[in-house]
């Protein structure tokens, strides 16, 4: 499972700064709600390599912020459907299905370690 925890770190690391920041930078053009997913998307990345690092109650901070850039991929395709409804649009799908995946998976991760360790009676 750490191993996979790893590979969700490093693609969701990856996604949320190239595609959701840098591409800010990139392209001169600001988004709160893309910048809410890559800063949301960065923290579950740290989040993650924490859950691959060690066994034991996982801090709700992780499920959380996957659960924000979960809403925010939802929030963000929204917005970009409803602003360049083209024929041919495709929001970047093949990027956005693995990192909410990836999202998914940590966020998961969490809460059922967290659920897990509170049925033991373990602080």
């Amino acid at each position: 499972m750490s191993t996979i925890l790893t590979l969700s770190a490093l693609y969701t690391g990856f996604v949320a700064f190239a595609a959701f920041l840098f591409g800010q930078v990139f392209l001169d053009s600001y988004s709160f709600v893309s910048s809410l997913v890559g800063f949301a998307g960065l923290a579950t990345s740290v989040g993650a390599f924490k859950l691959a690092s060690r066994q034991g109650r996982a801090p709700a901070w992780i499920m959380w912020v996957s659960c924000l850039a979960l809403a925010g991929i939802m929030a963000d395709a929204a917005k970009y459907y409803m602003r360049l409804a083209v024929p041919g649009n495709n929001y970047a799908w093949e990027l956005m299905v693995p990192f909410a995946a990836c999202l998914a998976l940590v966020g998961f991760t969490a809460s059922f370690r967290r659920r897990q360790h509170s049925a033991s009676g373990k602080p």
